[in-house]
């Protein structure tokens, strides 16, 4: 399982478990809370303490919104987390893929960050460059090697014509 986590699992998949535990862990330790509230409940009303029911009630009110809040905030907090971390890479790594398709013409984003992303990006900008060059390397050749082709032939062309004219003065 640690494994598939660290090798295979797709960063947003990561990023859900993350997200889940941090909210599973807030809700068990509001839960755990409620638990206390109710065993101190019990205790009272055994103990017959004129008051004590108006008291736990209102704790288990006010615990009962805190941990709702909690695991809200915690919840939304995480999406937002994972998402302003999972999709630059995920997007980066889209990006990457069609430029080794061969796709020089789309723009390569997040450049300016300063995190692994950007660095990323400088390096695929770099590959797409090269790639840019070789392509017009590739376009010069044939476009050269055309031309010395129609070269060859005026030349050879004019030489037989030379030759042509030369003999027929004989």
């Amino acid at each position: 399982m640690i494994k598939w986590f660290v090798e295979d699992a797709p960063i947003r998949t990561k990023m859900m478990i993350v997200v889940g535990t941090t909210v599973a862990i807030t809700t068990i330790a509001g839960l755990g809370g409620l638990y206390e509230i109710h065993q101190i409940t019990k205790a009272l009303a055994a103990a017959k303490i004129e008051g004590a029911t108006e008291i736990t009630e209102s704790a288990k009110f006010i615990m009962t919104s805190g941990m709702i809040a909690a695991t809200v905030v915690s919840l939304a907090m995480g999406l937002w987390f994972r998402s302003a971390i999972s999709d630059p890479y995920v997007a980066t790594v889209v990006r990457m893929e069609a430029l080794a398709k061969g796709d020089v013409t789309t723009k390569i984003d997040r450049s300016a960050h300063k995190d692994c992303v950007g660095r990323m990006a400088r390096a695929m900008e770099v590959f797409r460059q090269n790639a840019i060059d070789k392509i017009a390397l590739e376009q010069d050749t044939v476009q050269n090697t055309e031309r010395a082709r129609v070269l060859k032939l005026e030349t050879m062309k004019n030489l037989a014509d030379g030759f042509e004219s030369s003999i027929s003065h004989v």
